[in-house]
């Protein structure tokens, strides 16, 4: 018998197929992700007024010299601004 074949035994119960991955939402393909339900706002990454009252913040993980297209940066909500 093979190491990859398996028999189902009286009493035991099948394996379950493996669900498929689950992928979390974002903004351009990017990761996001929110500690409260409604705390990111939809369609935009700065509004005028962030909800919640949270405070926009934005980090630049690239260096300035980067083209515009090859920056990365991470959009913050935070309860109080860092500065």
């Amino acid at each position: 018998m093979s190491a990859t074949h398996t028999e189902q035994r009286a009493g035991e119960v099948p394996a379950a197929e493996p669900a498929a991955p689950a992928y979390s939402s974002g903004f351009g393909n990017e990761h996001s992700s929110e500690a409260v339900p409604g705390a990111l706002p939809v369609g935009r990454n700065s509004p005028q007024r962030a909800p919640l009252g949270l405070y926009a913040e934005q980090l630049s993980g690239s260096a300035f010299t980067e083209p515009r297209h090859d920056n990365r940066r991470s959009w913050l909500y935070r309860i109080r601004p860092s500065a």
